[in-house]
């Protein structure tokens, strides 16, 4: 029985997206072999921090309105459209130019606290522009992932992966500027990127904003303001703590580790939102639709399990690659990492009931219970264990919020996400990786024959156990020919 339409329009898209993702992220790999040659360990430290920073500004600034404008849009004429873009976007403006103007007035304030030395006030202030500068660029990414125009956005993606990259190659290694150069370089890509949202605006929806309309779309997005912030405290917040505990070195280490475990983050986990949350507002929850987000889920699952083991082989192999020597105590930390993102991208499924029943107080409180339980584990097992602690705060996070999530979700609308099959997953795949690094304590080594077994071993387990069937495989085959034909057809 072929794969269901919808589930291979999902799977197809979120590829696209995936593809659009990779590059818009994919720089920030790729630059790290001349981070670690040509920037000092303290350097890549206050890089992490000025990462950290700039995510929770380009949480704010937009407030949580691009999921209202999805929620209110299928519902909408064209006149309350044009309406809801204009104000959006301008309300996005305005709301950034307030928080730009008043940490513009603290720079040296947060400067010194975040300890960025003495150029520190400078790094921050090219950083706040980069911010105001992204979330306006952001807008026209938005819309052409709810309008399911995947070629444009990965036609966006790719001239800012390209720009950042080769901008940040030119300022480090040819010019010299260092950590300036790598502020320089996004700088001049997101004011680029938000002269084409500002045109799309200006072209597709030139009416006045309305107050009262932004109001509503506030209304509904501010308790998603909270939700939204979980994943930019629960990712970098151990990073403050670790700056206070521990050297600027290991902290280098630990940010460049921590990229690696977040490539399930960018290559499957952010895909799949950016083409499931439009698809669950355009289409809302019922009997069919919940058949397809049940297969999606699982085979969320499968591929993310597949990454698990894949992670835990090759992530020495990965430092190894595109750091060097000095970075490799941190290959420990990648399967942990990439472990409490997987676990993450289930509450993309569960959250559906909550956001379609207006709930979405719902995920603030969750949110907030979240940070506040996030914040006090990481001061306490950062202060006792360091590193190790980050990464246990981490991975209990990320747990504690998505049971909360499913929790609460299943109270509006019980569904069945069919346990038995993902638990046989589970197990099936705890098994391999603990087979895996036995072999490794018996003192065989890893080599690509051991990894095509262990492979093999983790395919025909799923077959014997029939925790996957034919109709999986026939549909795997389906999805990949599909994208394929596509991407001959471009």
């Amino acid at each position: 029985m072929p794969i269901r339409t919808k589930i291979k329009l999902l799977a197809t898209n979120t590829t696209i997206y995936g593809f659009g993702n990779i590059l818009s992220k994919l720089s920030a790999v790729l630059l790290i072999p001349i981070y670690t040659r040509y920037l000092s360990m303290a350097e890549v430290g206050i890089i992490a921090l000025l990462e950290m920073a700039e995510l929770f500004i380009v949480t704010i600034v937009p407030l949580g309105l691009v999921n209202a404008i999805w929620r209110y849009f299928p519902e909408s004429t064209k006149k309350e459209k044009l309406k809801i873009l204009s104000s959006a976007f301008w309300g996005i403006n305005g709301i950034g130019i307030i928080v730009f103007l008043v940490l513009v007035f603290f720079r040296e304030q947060i400067a010194f606290h975040l300890q960025l030395g003495v150029d520190g006030t400078k790094f921050l202030l090219i950083l706040l522009c980069n911010s105001f500068l992204f979330v306006g660029g952001q807008f026209i990414l938005w819309m052409l992932q709810y309008e399911q125009k995947p070629i444009k956005y990965l036609a966006l993606s790719l001239f800012q992966f390209l720009g950042v990259l080769i901008l940040n190659i030119i300022f480090i290694v040819f010019l010299d500027k260092g950590i300036v150069g790598v502020l320089y370089s996004k700088f001049i890509i997101f004011f680029i990127l938000y002269l084409i949202s500002g045109s799309f605006i200006l072209w597709r929806a030139a009416v006045l904003p309305s107050i009262t309309l932004l109001k509503k779309l506030m209304k509904y997005s501010l308790p998603l303001v909270i939700a939204s912030f979980v994943t930019p405290i629960l990712t970098l917040s151990d990073r403050y703590f670790l700056n206070l505990f521990v050297s600027l070195e290991e902290l280098g280490v630990y940010s460049i580790a921590y990229k690696f475990g977040m490539l399930i983050n960018m290559l499957l986990v952010v895909p799949l939102q950016r083409t499931l949350i439009p698809m669950i507002y355009q289409s809302g929850f019922d009997e069919d639709t919940g058949k397809i987000y049940k297969d999606a889920m699982f085979y969320y699952a499968l591929i993310g399990c597949f990454f698990l083991i894949v992670m835990d082989v090759l992530a020495s192999s990965f430092l190894q690659f595109f750091a060097t020597k000095d970075y490799l105590s941190g290959a420990e930390i990648i399967p942990w990492i990439t472990f409490a993102y997987f676990v993450n991208g289930f509450r993309l499924f569960f959250r559906s009931s909550i956001v379609l029943k207006d709930k979405t107080s719902i995920l603030g409180w969750i949110g907030t219970v979240a940070i506040i339980l996030n914040l006090g584990l990481n001061y306490l097992l950062i202060r006792e264990l360091g590193v190790t602690g980050a990464v246990i705060a981490t991975v209990i996070s990320y747990l504690f919020v998505v049971s909360c999530i499913y929790i609460n979700a299943q109270r509006i609308m019980k569904i069945d996400w069919k346990w038995v099959r993902l638990i046989k997953l589970a197990t099936i795949t705890f098994v391999t990786i603990f087979s895996y690094n036995g072999l490794l304590r018996l003192g065989i080594q890893s080599n690509f024959l051991t990894v095509l077994l262990l492979l093999v071993f983790f395919v025909v387990s799923l077959l014997i156990t029939k925790t996957i069937g034919w109709r999986e495989i026939s549909g795997i085959k389906i999805i990949v020919d599909k994208i394929s034909k596509a991407l001959k057809k471009k």
